[in-house]
């Protein structure tokens, strides 16, 4: 639940990384209602994973278990796009899986990297499917490292 009398501003903590903390700063669990539950947390993506690991340590410590389901695939490459992640060194799946393209072995190391006690990656294929839209008109280039049609 995120604290509303707490100065509004930007969730994206991805874009501004020193910004991580001040978003979980903002989010505020009710204990009752995680205490010794299975939590399931969706989120959109998973860029150099400011927050993720903070939430799961500080607002979630009480959980039972906690899954990660991302809508995005893996993001294994800087996007020149104009979204401010510049190498890959900075990006949470590449920094931890390399080159490895197998997504369940993503999702493994990532979970374990993050603690979560699961975390699953959309791939490209559904992605497109879940959005209605032909993969080809994706852009996808921080996924596959293929910008040759930015040119």
């Amino acid at each position: 639940m995120k604290d509303r009398y707490v100065k509004r501003g930007s969730w994206r903590s991805f874009i501004e990384p020193e910004r991580g903390e001040e978003v979980v700063y903002k989010i505020n669990s009710i204990r009752q209602v995680i205490e010794g539950k299975e939590m399931i947390l969706v989120d959109y993506s998973i860029v150099r994973d400011m927050s993720s690991k903070m939430i799961v340590r500080n607002k979630l410590k009480t959980a039972k278990k906690v899954f990660l389901l991302i809508i995005f695939p893996p993001i294994m490459y800087p996007c020149y796009a104009g979204i401010d992640f510049p190498t890959q060194e900075e990006l949470i799946a590449y920094r931890v899986c390399k080159n490895t393209l197998n997504l369940s072995e993503i999702n493994k190391r990532v979970s374990k990297e993050i603690e979560m006690d699961f975390l699953g990656y959309n791939d490209v294929e559904s992605l497109s499917k879940g959005i209605g839209m032909p993969m080809d008109q994706l852009y996808l280039s921080c996924t596959t490292g293929d910008c040759s049609y930015l040119k």
